[in-house]
């Protein structure tokens, strides 16, 4: 039999409710089959149970079963996370291999390491043996694959949520100009220094992130919008005002034309603000908001006493 007509026999098997036959079954639809049938039997296995020892009775040893634990991780709901990290654990444990389960292991730690809650996975005196598992584990992604770019960006993420956007820099700025390609790790760069508040340093790599992610109009309007929202959280509204309309030249939606008129709004720009809600207004069915803030700042506009008279 092939892998496809066990997977199609654990479908019928478990729509019968034989749910331990169709994992076994699932678990031999990968063995034969493993590349184009590991994600879906994984989504089924999630589908058939949500307990660890019936899931494994889908897992065939082998490479196919490293493969197989991942895709039941991915698989599960959120509210299963304690389950979807111990399959990922014991993947890294039957096989070192297993790149994308410990770079997943990695996410789910930094995620954790993030919120602050003496409560969460993380929290409290668990929060240092977080970080050094987090460190172990990147090493030992870098040292399987030595050309990945992915221990760089995870070593900086984790130096970010440790409170160290210092240090993050300075090994991004030590890093991500000798890479190719390096988008990824130039807007990591960004990221970090925007923590800095360096506002100096964080113009001239926001100057590199633009000068790198400017291929195309369509990039280019993705890169000046995603520069405007870091821009943001860093400086006054008229420092990202003209990132945002960048990106709304660049490639017109009425979702980017909106957010320039709210943030010439937000600095007094009445009439930028307007023209900005006039061209958003342009796009599909009229929006009674933005017709509403049009109006609103024309008026504003016309009644502005620092406004240029004619």
């Amino acid at each position: 039999m092939s892998g496809r007509t066990h997977y199609l026999t654990a479908r019928y098997l478990g729509a019968l409710g034989i749910r331990n036959q169709a994992l076994l079954e699932l678990k031999l639809a990968v063995t034969y089959d493993p590349g184009a049938l590991t994600r879906m039997a994984g989504m089924f296995a999630t589908r058939l149970t949500k307990s660890h020892d019936e899931l494994m009775l889908a897992v065939p040893e082998g490479a196919a079963g490293a493969a197989m634990m991942q895709s039941i991780a991915r698989a599960l709901p959120r509210t299963y996370e304690d389950l979807s990290v111990r399959l990922l654990e014991e993947t890294t444990e039957r096989a070192s291999s297993a790149i994308g389960a410990q770079v997943a292991l990695v996410n789910r730690l930094l995620v954790d390491l993030g919120v602050e809650s003496i409560d969460g996975r993380c929290g409290g005196e668990r929060r240092l043996a977080c970080a050094r598992s987090a460190a172990d584990r990147i090493r030992q992604i870098e040292a399987a694959e030595p050309n990945s770019q992915d221990p760089l960006q995870l070593e900086g993420r984790l130096l970010l949520v440790l409170g160290r956007p210092d240090d993050a820099t300075k090994l991004l700025a030590a890093k991500c100009p000798l890479l190719q390609p390096r988008n990824g790790c130039m807007n990591l760069w960004l990221q970090t220094v925007a923590r800095t508040r360096d506002m100096e340093e964080i113009h001239r790599v926001a100057k590199l992130v633009e000068r790198d992610g400017c291929i195309d109009s369509k990039r280019c309007a993705a890169t000046y919008a995603y520069i405007g929202d870091l821009l943001s959280r860093v400086q006054n509204p008229e420092a990202v005002l003209e990132y945002y309309e960048r990106a709304a030249t660049e490639e017109p939606t009425r979702q980017r034309w909106v957010r320039v008129g709210q943030v010439a709004a937000s600095v007094g720009a009445h009439a930028e603000a307007a023209r900005a809600f006039s061209h958003g207004a342009q796009f599909g069915a009229a929006d009674a908001d933005i017709r509403r803030s049009l109006d609103h700042e024309r008026l504003r506009a016309l009644t502005d006493p620092s406004a240029p008279k004619k």
